[in-house]
């Protein structure tokens, strides 16, 4: 996406953002693609070449988020 998105709800100016992972450290979150297999060493397996950042968008005006995988 290039620009922000108009809200699909109200039809107010939608703001980019993250949806924080909490843990060992503060990360965005991911979105991996296929089905969850189980790994001894991490507990899910997430390969590289299948994982994608989240951005998601939140209107400033009702609070509706809207979360898209990027696509580099």
């Amino acid at each position: 996406m290039h620009q922000n998105p108009e809200c699909p709800k109200c039809g107010t100016d939608m703001r980019e953002g993250w949806i924080a992972e909490i843990g060992r450290g503060t990360m965005p979150s991911q979105w991996v693609e296929g089905r969850p297999e189980s790994s001894l060493w991490t507990g899910t397996k997430a390969p590289a070449d299948k994982t994608f950042e989240i951005v998601t968008f939140g209107c400033s005006g009702c609070g509706y988020l809207e979360s898209y995988r990027r696509k580099e």
